[in-house]
């Protein structure tokens, strides 16, 4: 029987079942686009200067397709991260399989392309730049680009604007600032808009500022109560985790620890993001799944109990439920 369960434990931990997980996320992503299921409703909203990208794509078609390749490439990209840092010590591919599942658990984050899929495929690139600049005291070519990105991204959505705070946070946390580091991330706030102003693209006057609703006007229909409530219930799990877990990675190595230390700053950003920006708290949620998925990883690999292959077979039940419950109210 034990053999049985150890079997279990390395196919949910393995290539195939995030492949598989992939494929279960592009067929409902084909069935909400063919049912009607595709939700537009937060791709409204604008930036400090421009409207947002993913609210200029008319064609669902073209928006969902979009979404998929954002989504795929956000799960390849973290597969690439832990083989070069390996802040996941251990051989697994499950951290992609339950962000996947997540995803696949909301029609809001499975159908069309929308700010949060590009808020959280701009999060893992900046990773690249901020893992490889542990302990690099010359890494200001990192950090320009890391907060360029970042600033050009909030020209069309404010959302983004937080990351600078959290990027700053991080790269102290990576033991890389120093004077020469501070002027390249004021360079790299400032250059975006500085181009764009200064080739006329938009004017000082396109400057604005965010506008925030009710809470109650943004929470319209009963689909969107019940997000509210899939939001509090995958929070609470990622704090959960996170808190568990941390009592296993205080003990690794300083190099690792930074890097999950980061991680925890993002989730909780995000979070405190999700109760201050609330007109736009679906936005933050790709975020915090990414997030989760990397803390169970942790909760399974870390944990030896024969029987923790249970733990995915709930969060499966769990996605298939909620999608479903999501699509039909």
């Amino acid at each position: 029987m034990r053999f049985r369960e150890s079997v279990i434990n390395d196919f949910f931990n393995s290539k195939a079942f995030a492949i598989l997980a992939a494929i279960a996320l592009l067929v409902m992503m084909y069935v909400n686009y063919t049912s009607g299921n595709v939700i537009n409703a937060f791709n409204h909203g604008h930036g400090i200067l421009f409207h947002s990208l993913s609210g200029c794509i008319a064609d669902a078609r073209i928006s969902v397709m979009l979404n998929a390749v954002c989504i795929i490439l956000i799960g390849l990209i973290m597969v690439i991260l832990n083989k070069m840092f390996n802040f996941i010590r251990s051989v697994t591919w499950i951290y992609v399989s339950v962000f996947l599942l997540l995803t696949f658990s909301s029609p809001i984050t499975s159908s069309s392309l929308f700010t949060g899929t590009l808020l959280c495929l701009t999060i893992v690139l900046t990773l690249f730049t901020l893992f490889a600049s542990f302990q690099n005291k010359r890494s200001q070519r990192n950090i320009f680009s890391s907060f360029a990105l970042v600033a050009a991204a909030s020209m069309f959505h404010y959302a983004f604007i937080y990351l600078i705070a959290v990027l700053f946070l991080g790269f102290m946390l990576m033991q890389t600032m120093n004077l020469r580091s501070f002027l390249a991330m004021i360079l790299g706030i400032i250059t975006p808009f500085w181009i764009v102003l200064g080739l006329g693209i938009a004017d000082i006057s396109d400057f604005t500022l965010p506008s925030y609703e009710s809470a109650w006007a943004a929470l319209r229909t009963p689909q969107l109560h019940l997000s509210i409530v899939y939001i509090a219930i995958i929070t609470i799990f990622t704090v959960l985790l996170t808190c568990l877990n941390l009592l296993q990675i205080i003990n690794y190595k300083l190099q690792v620890r930074a890097y999950n230390g980061y991680l925890v700053y993002l989730s909780v950003a995000s979070i405190l993001m999700m109760a201050v920006d609330y007109p736009n708290a679906f936005i933050y949620l790709p975020v915090i799944n990414l997030c989760f998925g990397v803390q169970f990883a942790h909760f399974f690999t870390l944990n030896s109990h024969t029987r923790r292959y249970i733990a995915v077979i709930v969060l499966i039940i769990a996605a298939i439920a909620g999608n479903i419950l999501q699509v039909t109210l």
